[in-house]
């Protein structure tokens, strides 16, 4: 949230012709929240913790870039996010900075690249418990998939993203709306 309301104050244009969007897109802390989500999800590197606070904020700009429309700059820092997230090791951590960075390829137009950082993003989400990182990646290969005239591939990812949500307590409300 302070990272999306620092993009807001310094907007331009193109920043406010997005702010709506950016605002409703802000992600539900229930899955902070929720017990069952959490006993999957694979536990912080122990002695890492500044820095996984570190990546973890600049996973949060990335996410105000690109819901602010920058999508440039945020690929830019959403590469460099991933190499850390990647030094750190942390797997819930390296799938939510692939699915941000395959959100802005998907939103700025390197279709295929977008497919494949998503689909990453996904099978390490999957692998790490971390479900709602599953479901919106699985989501997001959805429109990718449709914009890459590739239908059945859609299908499949559409299916895979409803069973990601099964998973999600919080299913039945934001997320499912998106699919």
């Amino acid at each position: 949230l302070e990272s999306l309301v620092n993009e807001l104050t310094a907007a331009d244009t193109d920043v406010l012709l997005h702010a709506i969007d950016a605002a409703a897109g802000l992600d539900s802390v229930a899955p902070c929240r929720e017990q069952r989500a959490l006993q999957f999800l694979a536990p912080p590197p122990g002695g890492d913790r500044e820095e996984v606070l570190a990546v973890r904020a600049s996973v949060a700009r990335v996410m105000s870039l690109a819901r602010a429309g920058r999508y440039d700059q945020g690929v830019a820092l959403a590469r460099e996010t991933l190499a850390r997230a990647r030094e750190l090791g942390w797997q819930p951590l390296v799938a939510s900075a692939q699915l941000e960075l395959g959100e802005l390829l998907w939103r700025s137009g390197p279709y295929d690249q977008a497919k494949v950082v998503l689909e990453d993003a996904y099978f390490e989400a999957l692998r790490s418990g971390a479900r709602e990182t599953q479901a919106v990646a699985a989501n997001e290969l959805v429109y990718v998939c449709t914009n890459l005239a590739r239908f059945d591939d859609a299908r499949l990812w559409a299916r895979l993203a409803e069973a990601a949500l099964a998973e999600i307590t919080d299913g039945e409300s934001l997320y499912r709306s998106r699919l």
